[in-house]
């Protein structure tokens, strides 16, 4: 997924079988989605994480979803 249409239509070029989004929502609400890796800027990852969750989709999000402990 890139908000840039150019940029998703380049990625998707390179990988064979692959769709490009331009939106979270459309992402994470399409059903030929099964799973979503989160590599977004660290203050998207719990609202992208738990919106996924929400769809039942399995997501991955390598980095912290938030800085304090409390937050989390």
């Amino acid at each position: 997924m890139d908000v840039d249409q150019a940029n998703a239509n380049a990625i998707t070029a390179e990988c064979s079988g692959s769709k490009s989004f331009t939106s979270a929502d459309a992402l994470i609400t399409n059903p030929d989605v099964e799973a979503v890796v989160i590599t977004t800027p660290d203050q998207t990852h719990a609202e992208l994480t738990l919106a996924c969750l929400e769809a039942y989709k399995p997501v991955l999000c390598e980095k912290p979803t938030r800085h304090q402990c409390r937050e989390c």
